[in-house]
């Protein structure tokens, strides 16, 4: 009953050919419903029950909503699948917006930060998760968001819930839905100093890229296990978690690297139409 709820409303947006070339026209159009109460930034999906949500055929377990009102803008990706939970927390995710509408990174917010896991990261390593187990966030984890451009040097960190407008947060439930919830204000100002700025009638472009491991140029075999608490994932005696291979108990997080594994990042993108 609570799937069928969480899936009313749901458009399927296909990406045909013509999406796969650059430039305004090729992205696929949403609208962002003008909300009609406050939403609380707080890693849950509770004041999205009556949002309309989309999906990219290439993620179909990732649900995306927007919306606005007329201090900001408003984003929550949710999803149930375990792989794409882990991928967003271990390796991070970027919600890019383009005030032109297009697909240009000239605005980022960083967040999950990977370094900021906190005491989430070692009962992932050391236990074997189970699809039937339901994984917990800590409070002290992911409380620093990173805000990047206009070029990718430009970057620098706030608290995730700051005094500037730009406030984020990710949660998973007790029915291991996670939530990941983002604001940031329409216009720059006084009070928030960062804002989208829309100048193309009220439409933005909106990217959402991240979960994807980096390994360093050269062979696989070549490359170094990480030291004790290098970064490495130390399973213990439980073996590693689904989705990860066998034959050890250290080895680099992710996955095994090629086609299909988490060096393949959650690439997605958007005309956003900012409802009047």
């Amino acid at each position: 009953m609570h799937r069928k709820k969480e899936l009313s409303g749901v458009i399927l947006l296909c990406a045909g050919l013509g999406f796969l070339l650059s430039g305004c026209s090729s992205l696929p159009l949403i609208p962002a419903e003008r909300a009609s109460s406050p939403i609380v930034i707080d890693g849950r999906d509770n004041d999205w029950e009556h949002t309309s949500a989309y999906l990219n055929k290439s993620y179909p377990a990732m649900l995306v909503r927007t919306s606005h009102d007329d201090s900001f803008f408003y984003l929550c990706i949710s999803t149930r699948d375990r792989e794409m939970q882990m991928r967003m927390l271990a390796f991070g995710l970027t919600v890019w917006l383009d005030p032109l509408g297009n697909d240009h990174k000239t605005f980022g917010i960083a967040y999950p930060l990977p370094d900021q896991m906190g005491s989430f990261a070692p009962p992932m390593q050391r236990k074997k998760m189970k699809n039937s187990e339901t994984p917990t966030i800590p409070d002290e984890a992911f409380q620093e968001l990173e805000i990047i451009g206009p070029r990718d040097e430009n970057r620098y960190r706030l608290p995730a819930m700051n005094n500037e407008g730009i406030e984020a947060r990710v949660g998973i439930s007790g029915d291991g839905l996670m939530a990941y919830e983002l604001r940031v204000p329409l216009h720059s100002s006084k009070v928030f100093p960062r804002g989208i700025n829309p100048v193309a009638d009220s439409i933005i472009g909106l990217g959402v890229v991240g979960g994807e491991m980096k390994l360093p140029a050269g062979p696989i075999g070549n490359m170094p296990m990480p030291p004790g608490d290098g970064g490495g994932m130390d399973f213990g005696g439980d073996g590693p978690p689904p989705g990860m291979p066998p034959g050890g108990g250290r080895m680099m997080p992710g996955g095994p690297p090629g086609k299909g594994g988490f060096q393949e990042p959650i690439k997605m993108w958007w005309r956003v139409e900012l409802e009047r």
